[in-house]
């Protein structure tokens, strides 16, 4: 189901690109930028099930963060997949807010989607290397 859901994603993202939708820019290209990061960090998801491990320098089960059970040990992947698979949510929300306030929504909402795609790499290569989301002893 995690691959139907993937390649529908990639169906979608070509519709969305290809097709008149009636949206506003800012609005279209938050749901273009939230469907490629989705994408993106759902090839995180297969990454972790080629794997059988979502922790990275420990092993799986150790100790975690309330509530999503994060590693406070060593790095963890699911951190990274979970804020980039949410950019689905997260763009078109800012956009929608961006096109409110006025001045160049577009431009404020590819910047937003640059920097949302930069913490989401940055807290994959942070669990890449081992290094927990927030390190408690």
């Amino acid at each position: 189901m995690i691959a139907l859901n993937t390649l529908l994603n990639i169906y979608l993202l070509v519709l969305f690109f290809r097709s008149k939708t009636g949206l506003s820019p800012a609005l279209l290209w938050g749901i273009r930028i939230g469907l490629l990061l989705f994408i993106i960090f759902s090839a995180e998801g297969a990454l972790m099930a080629s794997w059988l491990t979502h922790s990275v320098g420990v092993s799986d089960g150790g100790p975690g963060l309330p509530f999503v059970n994060w590693s406070t040990r060593g790095g963890d992947l699911r951190a990274a997949h979970f804020f980039g698979i949410h950019a689905l949510q997260a763009l078109p929300v800012a956009a929608a807010f961006f096109d409110r306030i006025g001045s160049r929504p577009v431009i404020w909402t590819a910047l937003f989607g640059a920097g949302y795609a930069a913490i989401a790499a940055a807290l994959f290569l942070q669990a890449m290397l081992g290094i927990p989301l927030i390190a408690l002893k």
